[in-house]
């Protein structure tokens, strides 16, 4: 996969792709970019700074992620359970369409919290 040019400088470029591995999880694209990285100029230690500052972003998103999905098993809600107005905003990926851009979503509408 080539990464579209943009207007940052390939150094750039190889290291937002090495964090997006780690935060992908994908252990093929970490190996492909680090050694990239490598030929680029960036060094071993370079690389693992920004692999830890990865892996510490994604530590606290589960973390984050993970103390959501206890509060929703907590409440015992299921998606049988919620009952929302199509304008509701927690329907926004159930028809796969963000209502994010619409104008028409209210979150007041929802009746499942």
């Amino acid at each position: 996969m080539q990464i579209k040019e943009l207007k940052l400088v390939k150094r750039e470029q190889v290291i937002s792709a090495i964090a997006a591995s780690i935060a992908s999880g994908c252990v093929t694209c970490l190996k492909y970019h680090k050694e990239i990285g490598l030929r680029t100029g960036i060094s071993s230690n370079e690389i693992m700074e920004i692999v830890n500052i990865a892996l510490n972003i994604r530590k606290n998103a589960d973390k984050f992620n993970r103390s959501e999905l206890d509060s929703v098993l907590e409440n015992g809600k299921t998606s049988e359970d919620i009952d929302c107005s199509d304008n509701c905003s927690c329907n926004q990926f159930i028809d796969g369409n963000s209502s994010d851009n619409d104008p028409n979503a209210n979150s007041e509408d929802c009746s499942c919290d």
